[in-house]
């Protein structure tokens, strides 16, 4: 009974170890990039997730180890590792990461990791610039359609020796200040003016033919006037004589999209973060000078990671004012990690309850069978027991019944064997007469 009982809580105990052991994560290793498709001179990102209780790993590209990890000090339980490499791309082809080395288990079960993973580069496809308006040097006169109007400024504006803003400035006019036209270009956004018995020039959406007195108040600007309010210059209230005219952007806004920095027209790199579902932006850039204008190049089909946008002004002159970087991530991969994690967690979690819940069971069917084997044991020993004294009772009672025969046996010999000596000595007496 007791060798039944003690195999039965050794039984017992390894049960509840294998328990234990089983709510350990299982050895298992990944290997996943940020993008699957990138261009030439993007970033890649590769993350490695471990789960075991020693390693010595490594993420490695055509030999060359980008990121190692190792733990060898470890044996109470498996534990989860991420290690996270990065890389840029260079030139257009197939890059294949590995991850490579030997990984342990808690119960001292080592495996050979050897995992891969293809990242696809493509050739950078440069959006090519809006042609260049035909616009003749400075050495060769544009054409200017003759007039003879007089016009007026929309605001302060100056008056320049020749039709670019680099070229030297004569003078200012102020907003409602009257000036002669003498000729106006449609290509170049020019108009040739008669400024102090010289030939200048002034660039024409600055100019009107509307006198501002005549213009009741509560009208609403005429449509010959459509330029004034994105003209509207800050530096009307500039007490200098340096040039007025601010290059670049003076606002950008995309919508839906906080950007970081806060834009300033000074600033000239910012980050955004979107969701994984929008492929194209909406930007709305307005130039800060007169006549400028803006293409933007990234801003179609944007893929998973890292995406630039970039804003290039021109000014009346087609010539580049400034450029403006927006870089746009649209990463998802902790996002997509966390959901594998949790789903993996949650299938274990339910394995180990499972797991538990037969253990118990068992358990508990083993404690009965103890149960019952010991009053079983109990019930045989009362009735062997009983066995034994009656058997006993019964030897003593015919040892006894037994003892007393022989005795009357004896007794009667003992009676007996006299008479026969007595017989015998007195024949032996009778001879003698």
């Amino acid at each position: 009974m007791k060798k039944t009982l003690r195999f039965i809580i050794i039984l017992l105990i390894i049960m509840v170890l294998f328990g234990i052991s089983n709510k350990v994560k299982a050895l298992s290793t990944s290997l996943t990039p940020n993008k699957t498709e990138v261009n030439v001179g993007d970033t890649i990102t590769i993350t490695a997730t471990i789960t075991a209780a020693q390693w010595d790993l490594k993420i490695t590209l055509n030999g060359k180890t980008l990121a190692t990890s190792s733990e060898l000090d470890n044996y109470e339980s498996n534990i989860t590792k991420t290690i996270t490499a990065t890389y840029q791309a260079t030139e257009e082809g197939n890059l294949t990461f590995l991850l490579e080395g030997d990984a342990t288990d808690v119960s001292q079960a080592v495996e050979k990791i050897n995992k891969s993973v293809t990242v696809n580069v493509k050739k950078v496809e440069t959006p090519e610039p809006e042609p260049e308006p035909e616009t003749p040097t400075i050495s060769e006169e544009p054409e200017f359609t003759t007039t003879n109007e007089t016009v007026y400024a929309t605001g302060t504006v100056n008056v320049r020796e020749s039709y670019s803003q680099s070229s030297n400035r004569l003078g200012q006019l102020k907003q409602g200040d009257s000036i002669k036209r003498i000729g106006i270009s449609t290509t170049i956004g020019w108009s040739k003016v008669e400024y102090n018995g010289k030939v200048a020039y002034i660039i024409s959406s600055s100019l009107t033919t509307t006198r501002p007195q005549e213009e009741p108040v509560e009208e609403t600007p005429s449509e010959e006037e459509p330029e004034e309010e994105p003209t509207s210059e800050p530096t009307t209230t500039q007490t200098n004589e340096s040039d007025e005219i601010i290059e670049g952007l003076k606002n950008l806004e995309i919508e839906g999209i906080t950007l970081s920095p806060t834009f300033s027209p000074d600033i000239y790199e910012y980050r955004a973060i979107v969701k994984e579902d929008i492929s194209k932006l909406t930007i709305n850039a307005s130039t800060a000078s007169e006549g400028a204008t803006t293409t933007i190049a990234g801003n179609e089909n944007l893929q998973e990671g890292e995406n630039l946008i970039t804003i290039i002004v021109y000014n009346a002159n087609n010539e580049v004012e400034a450029t403006y970087q927006i870089t746009i991530n649209k990463n998802t991969l902790d996002l997509v990690d966390t959901d594998q994690m949790l789903q993996e967690g949650t299938k274990a979690a339910t394995r180990n309850l499972i797991i538990f819940i037969v253990l118990l069971i068992v358990a508990i069917i083993a404690l009965i069978v103890v149960i019952i084997l010991k009053h079983r044991n109990e019930y045989y020993e009362e009735d062997y027991e009983e066995d034994n004294i009656e058997g006993y009772e019964q030897d003593k009672y015919q040892s006894e019944e037994l003892t007393n025969s022989e005795e009357i046996v004896e007794n009667t010999d003992n009676e007996t064997e006299p008479k026969d000596e007595t017989t015998k000595r007195e024949k032996r007496k009778g001879k003698h007469f």
